[in-house]
């Protein structure tokens, strides 16, 4: 993953969680940098960009202490 942005923001996040981007052979993982006050996503960095990974929409994670954050891989 070398470009990534937000699909869906999701609840429940702190700020400094890390969360895995699901779909490639290793792991891409992805920091979240702010959150609002509902925990959903602001604004994210991406930690390891993983490997095997497509441009795609609406990919989920795991991980972090939230649920239903989705990213879109823009650059794989």
């Amino acid at each position: 993953i070398k470009s990534v942005s937000i699909n869906a923001a999701g609840s429940g996040y702190t700020t400094g969680d890390i969360v895995t981007v699901v779909g490639g052979s290793s792991d891409g993982l992805i920091n979240i940098l702010t959150v609002n006050g509902s925990g959903a996503v602001l604004t994210i960095s991406i930690n390891a960009n993983g490997t095997n990974y497509s441009i795609a929409n609406g990919l989920s994670t795991t991980g972090g202490t939230g649920s239903g954050f989705l990213v879109n891989v823009l650059i794989a």
